[in-house]
């Protein structure tokens, strides 16, 4: 997938001398929902149900005010299971680009820019849909540091989301791989 180049104009600042665009793309078909959301989808509504059930019970109450404002932190961290995390993932994957080189795979999320060197590639995982869509994921040392409880995190490590076309960007990363091997 070649996109129009205005779109991937911060890309100059991270190429070295020498390096070639291989593929670049950005996440076109992806579900907001997620594995860890089997999880999350029920402990958010009970966490957020609580919550509410907690501060609408001490308003009618007329508890003091301390007892009041305690419930609203957990009561807003609940909307955010709930709703919220749907948004923020919505938001992060459409302000995404991707761009794989002769030397190095390049995600930029929003104003953040990660990179992956080619010589010292993880290993890769590839979901791919029967249209052909899919995910690329890599297993980095930031996912292993969750441990058992990356359920918390909306972090997948270093992935590629949503391509339209996974087959094109595989292929670009096995040239970046057999150029650097």
């Amino acid at each position: 997938m070649m996109d129009n180049m205005e779109d991937y104009s911060w890309i100059n600042s991270c190429l070295s001398q020498g390096e070639q665009i291989l593929w670049r793309g950005k996440p076109e078909r992806f579900s907001l929902l997620n594995k860890k959301d089997s999880f999350m989808i029920p402990f958010s509504i009970l966490w957020c149900g609580f919550a509410i059930f907690w501060e609408l019970s001490v308003i009618i109450s007329g508890a003091p005010l301390l007892f009041r404002l305690w419930g609203i932190p957990f009561a807003c961290v609940g909307l955010y299971m709930v709703f919220g995390r749907f948004l923020y993932r919505r938001y992060q994957l459409r302000h995404s680009t991707y761009v794989i080189t002769n030397r190095k795979i390049i995600r930029k999320v929003g104003g953040k820019i990660d990179m992956l060197q080619g010589f010292a590639l993880p290993p890769m995982k590839v979901e791919q849909r029967e249209d052909g869509s899919g995910t690329i994921r890599f297993s980095t040392e930031e996912k292993m540091r969750t441990g058992g409880f990356s359920f918390l995190t909306d972090s997948d490590g270093f992935s590629l989301v949503g391509l339209p076309d996974v087959r094109r960007a595989m292929n670009a990363i096995d040239s970046m791989r057999s150029d650097n091997g």
